[in-house]
């Protein structure tokens, strides 16, 4: 995942086990419960739209001002968000639709532009980047050792042996006493161990979708902002920072626990897999080649430099000058997608990095099986 283009453990040739968290005080081994006296922080609703690409216009509660920070520039492309004509739905009152926050802490934005969440293993702080490519939570072998816990073979709990892009191997979990996010509290969660250095500086893991997916998934990357919030909501009525246009589209999940949208590249449809965890976007040449007939040959196609994997491995990668990128209402204009070969372990037809996604803000509802999208600025 780190310092790739590839998410580290999305193109997995595994059998994947569910993870079942649960949020009550009587939480079993992985379980998450709320420490009840910071977790009710409702946020407001927003009256919603019929169309896909929305406005919003309701008076909903914007939380305390924060400082912007500054977002990094990719190449030249440009995120538009169409505005369509609207038709109102009624708004729905606060007692049945506000917003629930589970968890609030801040992001910090790394050099390649990915995000960490600061969370509490034991008594132990760490970094993880939000990962939504991935399949489990991970941590490195640096927390195991600090922490003083054993690990445990991993086909004796999860999935087993995970191999990950570029080779390297986690074959071992942890059960940590407990684990923190913000005011969410987990009793041993089963963590894959990831030897430290297939990570870059400043990572001790990763949060994946076996934890976030139990929950809907803000991120705020213009304002430094990752909030977990209570799935138990109105449907459509979430997005509440803005009364700007917003961007509303399904979501898919694969397997693996991938989110996944249909997309537009330069007038063909295919589908993306919405990865936190990988710093840039990317596609395997074979689909670039079957599905727009673009290939090592072809005009404007440039070799760049070799690509690291997790750390362990080299690839060949290249630019193509791709002309306009649509998510359901949001457009990319000259979006930066790297074309890679094949890894032959099932890798998606386009992975979306934080290269494009964090010009954007997002708020994932897992259980509503929708993803909504705002300027990164709007406010």
């Amino acid at each position: 995942m780190t310092r790739s283009f590839l998410p580290a453990i999305c193109a997995l040739c595994v059998a994947l086990a569910s993870f079942a968290a649960v949020a009550d005080e009587e939480s079993p081994a992985g379980g998450y419960r709320p420490r009840t006296d910071t977790m009710r922080a409702p946020l407001d609703s927003a009256e919603h739209g019929s169309s896909r690409s929305k406005s919003n216009s309701a008076a909903g509660v914007v939380t305390p001002m924060m400082t912007a920070h500054p977002i990094p520039q990719f190449g030249t492309q440009v995120v538009t968000i169409a505005k369509p004509s609207i038709e109102k739905a009624p708004a729905a009152t606060r007692e049945n639709c506000a917003l629930q926050t589970v968890a609030s802490v801040d992001l910090r934005t790394l050099s390649s532009g990915l995000v960490t969440v600061p969370v509490t293993i034991q008594d132990r702080e760490a970094h993880l980047v939000v990962d939504t490519g991935s399949v489990y939570s991970v941590v490195t072998q640096d927390i195991v050792d600090d922490i003083r816990a054993s690990t445990r073979s991993a086909r004796s709990i999860l999935a087993g042996n995970m191999e990950l892009m570029g080779g390297v191997i986690m074959d071992r979990v942890v059960e940590p006493r407990d684990f923190r996010i913000g005011a969410l509290i987990g009793k041993r969660p089963p963590l894959y161990v990831m030897p430290s250095t297939a990570m870059g500086e400043d990572i001790q893991g990763l949060l994946g979708p076996d934890i976030m997916d139990k929950y809907d998934i803000e991120i705020d990357f213009a304002f430094g902002k990752f909030n977990m919030i209570s799935p138990d909501h109105c449907a459509g009525s979430v997005v509440y920072w803005t009364h700007e246009p917003y961007a509303e589209a399904p979501i898919g999940r694969d397997d693996n626990r991938h989110i996944t949208i249909p997309v537009v590249l330069d007038g063909t449809k295919m589908s993306a897999v919405i990865d936190t965890g990988a710093e840039g976007s990317a596609m395997p040449l074979s689909v670039a080649q079957r599905l727009l007939g673009i290939d090592v040959k072809s005009p404007g196609l440039q070799e760049v430099a070799p690509i690291s994997v997790n750390g362990a491995q080299h690839v060949r990668a290249y630019r193509y000058p791709f002309q306009t990128l649509n998510l359901e209402g949001i457009t990319v204009k000259n979006p930066d997608i790297v074309l890679m070969p094949d890894s032959g372990q099932g890798v998606p037809d386009l992975l979306l990095g934080v290269g494009i996604l964090r010009q954007l803000h997002l708020y994932i509802a897992y259980k509503e099986g929708k993803i909504y999208a705002t300027r990164a600025e709007a406010r």
